[in-house]
């Protein structure tokens, strides 16, 4: 009767836990892109605001209950040819989370995003990773694509389940109002 009585209130505590995590509202910041929590998708890209002649794109991220989430991320985006870019900022789940983004050109189109720490293990919750801009010559629209070189996240059982966006393509000075 006793692990029944404490089996009980585990489980009652837990569905506290969710009923308030339910009501909780996703926080929404200037540099979030849309409610992504509807998305089957684990790592997706969406348009961000941009000033004309150039473009910017979320990197975003959803947490899938009962998988495990990661600590680290790796993810290669294959950009247009033309593109310049620009630079790159960490968004909610990335500064949530104590983390650091590094992004590397590594020539081709092709851009290498990091989302690590060194000092912490904490994991990354949904939300936005980062937000990549570009310069785009004469309004040339584009396609902005993940690649899936696997592993992308660590620890590796947070790779299962994976499921990537498809490209978006985009022109200059577009983005959500």
């Amino acid at each position: 009767m006793t692990s029944h009585l404490h089996l009980s209130a585990a489980v009652a505590c837990a569905l506290a836990l969710v009923a308030c995590d339910a009501q909780s509202p996703t926080p929404k910041g200037p540099t979030d892109a849309p409610p992504i929590e509807a998305s089957p998708l684990t790592l997706s890209l969406a348009a961000a605001p941009a000033a004309p002649g150039t473009v910017a794109l979320d990197v975003n991220y959803l947490h899938k209950v009962n998988h495990a989430a990661p600590r680290m991320m790796e993810l290669y985006v294959r950009h247009a040819d033309g593109w310049t870019f620009q630079g790159a900022e960490p968004l909610t789940a990335t500064t949530a989370a104590g983390k650091e983004l590094v992004v590397q050109d590594q020539g081709g189109g092709l851009l290498r995003v990091i989302v690590y720490a060194s000092g912490n293990t904490a994991t990354l919750a949904s939300g936005g990773l980062a937000r990549l801009t570009f310069t785009a010559p004469d309004k040339a629209s584009g396609t902005v694509s993940l690649e899936s070189r696997m592993p992308i996240f660590a620890p590796a059982e947070a790779n299962e389940g994976l499921l990537l966006g498809p490209p978006l393509t985009l022109s200059p000075g577009q983005g959500a109002p």
